[in-house]
């Protein structure tokens, strides 16, 4: 494993070509000029917006004959820089191999992400006569592609230690399980493309994956253990285009992040390179099935070669840390020691806090003792914590278990799931059915977590969500402002039932969005989507349920392709779904979410738009609703709302009511209805509404506190009783307008 090489600087002189916009799919041809040795030939005038719903701007440059060029591009504001150092220091993304041809893909999932932005592009000629160059920037919308992983049987690089002769065995095959080889070595070369072909369905990338397939004879261990295969990232990179500062990250995350191939990021690379070197034991080479339908399971010694080979292109993808043994993050080159994408996901549980293990007071003794700890090497990303596949969630805070046995084994340790996990990233295949595990389920979650998630910054929809196959459920989902970084906060509100025909209640959470999910901040009692409970004698008076753990993420990575999306229901406006994962107590589910009101239905103007999460003030706390406003063909408007508030004995209960032709400083009044419904575990049932009281609201100003009141009498009817009164209270929009 190498790092990339530094960026070369050549001295620089500029030649300027007239400010060019660019039109969309659209090429252009201009002039480079000849420039001598040492010196170079710059245009910084070329520029292309992306609107908001862009998800992917490519950028290619090509130029005549063999004249290097190189390819800069930037957000936001135009170059200032006029020598290559100066440009590569300044641009966000860049394509500059020693080639006539370079390319960008800006994609949404990236950093900075693509949508929303003006584009300034820079194009350099190296030293050489007069030549002409095409530019062309193309913008589109849809969803990144599956990724395409490419297999090179034949070791093009010349690697001394890449033994390819068991690709090419002529030993005669009888056809297996769909694997219709006549030779053994074809029978391997099939096996290998069917595990790139399944992990290529779960991934997306515009830029190939690129693996180095290889045998070599693997030492048996001491204990009689052996190891089948191993896999590994060629290079790694940090500080690189579209990476988190001081990160390292594996090969094919970087690239793919990057937009473009390791050669096109560093020129000290061969665009013959591979990015993921995986290596089988040759020593086992009679004793792999070559199958491409699943082996029978009948033992825990299973060598089952399309799930071997798709777990260890997982690790090539980045499912794998750089620190060692010892505890010590990975030095660079420069004597600087950074943390990397895995790594920095790795928690123990200290004193019932997440301590995260990359954080500068952990000593390297303590990440030495919790990667040997069995059941305190933690994961942090929710987006894997709280999904169906995390069969531990009642255990350690819900936090996904990683393999951590008290004799560190390097084959195994930290860079695995908990082999109490039946999931293709566990240390071995043991007794689980190769069936269940030929996809990535679990691992799919904590690869979006170290760079392989779609949308890792969006600013996703607003509003109320829900799931059409389970109807009474839904959460809102509202943007509360922005923590000190600049990070956008959100606040999350979900209304459910608990049992069949029972109570109705609410939960809330309050986080950001990482890595293409929402991610809860987590209480004192480690809860991310707490169940609060109501006392007016108290300091505030609602107070979390420290009984009940409940958690939540919110993942907008290409939900089409989830499970919860891949049923048989019909599903409009694909783009605005969202994989809404929840645990609460000891249940799990995973639904898959959709707005309950269509984006046409909504206010032109923020001055006209009084949705969202709505609360009476610091002298009020504890209770608020959710408010919708529905804009008619006729140019009416109605409204919709959620009442949370609390029953008798001060748990959480809701209400909920609509109203006809709402006008901005007119009381409207809700007839508002208590809900039965079904549990949350149900995949349907029955729902009935009795009525519970009303509310009148008069809205003026969604700005201004003073300007809007509300009056609120409802009984609940269930064993708890109770009843909740506000008479002509101020209330204010507690979450941000939508429309600005």
């Amino acid at each position: 494993m190498r790092l990339a090489a530094g960026i070369v600087v050549v001295a620089a002189a500029t030649s300027a070509i007239g400010q060019t916009d660019l039109e969309s799919g659209q090429s252009i041809t201009f002039e480079i000029p000849a420039v001598a040795g040492g010196a170079l030939a710059i245009s910084e005038s070329f520029k292309i917006e992306a609107g908001p719903s862009v998800r992917n701007l490519l950028v290619e440059l090509s130029a005549d004959g063999s004249r290097d060029v190189d390819l800069y591009i930037k957000a936001d504001s135009p170059f200032t820089g006029n020598t290559e150092a100066a440009l590569s220091e300044e641009a966000d993304y860049f394509s500059i191999s020693p080639t006539a041809t370079e390319y960008v893909n800006v994609q949404d999932f990236a950093q900075p992400s693509v949508a929303g932005r003006i584009w300034y592009i820079a194009v350099t000629g190296l030293p050489g006569n007069a030549s002409s160059a095409q530019l062309t920037a193309t913008r589109s919308t849809a969803l990144p592609p599956r990724a395409e992983i490419v297999v090179d049987f034949d070791n093009p690089t010349g690697d001394p230690d890449c033994d390819t002769g068991p690709w090419n065995d002529t030993a005669p095959f009888t056809p297996t399980a769909g694997n219709n080889a006549t030779t053994v070595g074809e029978a391997r070369r099939n096996a290998m493309l069917e595990a790139a072909r399944l992990l290529s369905l779960e991934l997306t990338s515009r830029v190939p994956v690129k693996i180095r397939a290889c045998w070599d004879a693997f030492p048996g261990g001491d204990n009689g253990s052996f190891t089948l295969a191993g896999a590994t990232t060629i290079f790694i990179f940090a500080n690189s285009p579209g990476l988190r500062p001081n990160v390292i990250y594996s090969q094919s995350t970087a690239t793919r992040l990057a937009g473009t191939d390791a050669c096109r990021i560093d020129p000290g690379i061969s665009c013959e390179s591979q990015e993921v070197l995986i290596t089988f034991n040759s020593e086992e080479t009679d004793r792999f099935y070559l199958g491409l339908a699943p082996a029978t399971q009948s033992s825990g010694d299973s060598r089952d070669f399309v799930t071997i080979a798709m777990h260890e292109i997982g690790h090539g993808l980045g499912f794998q840390s750089f620190a060692d043994q010892s505890g010590q993050l990975l030095q660079l080159s420069g004597g600087q020691r950074f943390t990397d994408a895995y790594t920095r996901q790795l928690v123990f549980l200290e004193n019932n806090e997440i301590v995260r293990l990359d954080a500068p007071e952990v000593t390297n003794g303590e990440r030495a003792a919790a990667f040997t700890s069995f059941d305190n090497l933690l994961w942090a990303d929710d987006q894997a914590n709280v999904g169906a596949e995390n069969i531990l969630l009642t255990f350690e805070a819900g936090l996904t278990r990683l393999e951590a046995p008290p004799t560190y084994n390097p084959g195994s340790s930290v860079s695995h799931v908990s082999n109490a996990y039946c999931e293709l990233m566990r240390p071995t295949i043991g007794l689980c059915d190769t069936e269940s595990i030929r996809r990535l389920g679990l691992g799919k979650k904590l690869l979006h977590g170290v760079g392989w998630a779609d949308r890792p910054s969006i600013a996703p929809y607003v509003g109320l969500y829900y799931d059409r196959s389970r109807a009474g459920h839904g959460y809102d989902f509202q943007l509360g402002g922005q923590d000190a970084d600049g990070n956008n906060i959100y606040i999350l509100t979900f209304y459910s039932f608990r049992t069949l025909g029972g109570t109705p209640e609410w939960y809330q959470a309050v986080g950001i969005i990482d890595n293409g999910a929402f991610v809860p901040f987590r209480n004192e009692e480690l809860n991310g989507m707490p169940r609060f409970l109501f006392d007016q004698a108290s300091t505030p008076p609602q107070q979390a349920d420290a009984e009940t753990f409940s958690q939540t993420a919110v993942s907008f990575n290409d939900p089409p392709a989830s499970l919860a999306c891949a049923d048989a229901v019909s599903r409009p406006d694909a783009e605005l779904r969202a994989s809404f994962q929840w645990a609460i107590a000891r249940e799990v589910g995973e639904w898959c979410a959709e707005p309950l009101i269509a984006t046409p239905s909504l206010p032109v103007s923020s001055q006209e738009d009084f949705g969202g999460l709505w609360f009476a003030g610091l002298d009020d706390q504890g209770w608020g609703f959710s408010l919708e406003n529905i804009v008619r063909d006729d140019g009416t408007v109605d409204l919709f709302v959620l009442l949370y508030v609390y029953a008798g004995d001060g748990t959480p209960v809701w209400f909920f009511g609509s109203a006809e032709g709402f006008e901005q400083g007119v009381p409207v009044s809700f007839t508002m209805f208590q809900r039965t419904g079904f549990p949350r575990r149900s995949t349907f049932g029955n729902v009935s509404d009795a009525e519970a009281g009303f509310m009148t609201l008069t809205l003026s100003d969604p700005t201004t506190a003073s300007a809007n009141t509300a009056t609120v009498d409802v009984t609940y009817q269930g064993a708890q009783g109770g009843g909740w009164l506000r008479n002509g209270v101020n209330v204010s929009r507690l979450s941000l307008p939508r429309l600005d």
